[in-house]
């Protein structure tokens, strides 16, 4: 219903809906191009050429790892849908002349917008009881990134940090009110030097 209200589906045309019913790849992408920004509203402002070609390259973004020619799994949703958390959602960029503009920026995607996550790497200079470069470390339940030219102090869950300090990790974060950001989540963590 919520996806209905935000215009991301349609359904039969009759009003109807068939929430039982298979979804098809294209079904998917539809709703996931909607989600991105790329409305009917803003579609019918293109001509055709150009709704193919921006729909052809979203396309190819949003199926990077999927097979098109399977059958929408689990895994290929899965994998779409972590596709679509990271492309850059299509936005209201300024009026010119009486004609609104879209863009692109770089990083301003669903994941950030929708959700204040954002990716993060560094290397770990300091968890709860150590530090890399003193004797004592972050502090209880922080840990300390150093991401090539700052360090930063994120919060973190108990164990989170184990047996990280002098790596390099890929994180994602979620800014809190209390000043720092919490790591929700840790992707990969290599040795710093292990490029």
């Amino acid at each position: 219903l919520q996806a209905y209200r935000l215009g991301y589906i349609k359904g039969f045309g009759d009003g109807t809906f068939a929430p039982n019913d298979i979804i098809t790849l294209e079904d998917a992408l539809n709703v996931l191009y909607a989600a991105l920004g790329y409305t009917k509203d803003y579609l019918k402002k293109l001509t055709p050429t150009e709704e193919f070609n921006q729909l052809l390259n979203l396309r190819k973004e949003l199926l990077k790892g999927v097979n098109p020619a399977e059958k929408l799994d689990r895994q290929n949703a899965v994998c779409i849908l972590y596709n679509a958390l990271f492309t850059d959602i299509l936005q209201i960029g300024g009026i010119e002349n009486g004609d609104i503009k879209y863009g692109r920026n770089k990083g301003e995607n669903l994941l950030k917008l929708k959700h204040s996550v954002k990716p993060a790497e560094g290397v770990v200079s300091k968890d709860m009881f150590t530090a890399l470069y003193e004797a004592k470390g972050a502090g209880d339940g922080r840990m300390e990134l150093f991401d090539g030219e700052k360090y930063e102090t994120f919060t973190v869950l108990p164990g989170q940090t184990e047996n990280l300090i002098g790596r390099k990790i890929r994180c994602y974060i979620k800014e809190t009110d209390d000043g720092y950001s919490d790591i929700i989540y840790i992707d990969s963590a290599k040795p710093y030097n292990d490029e």
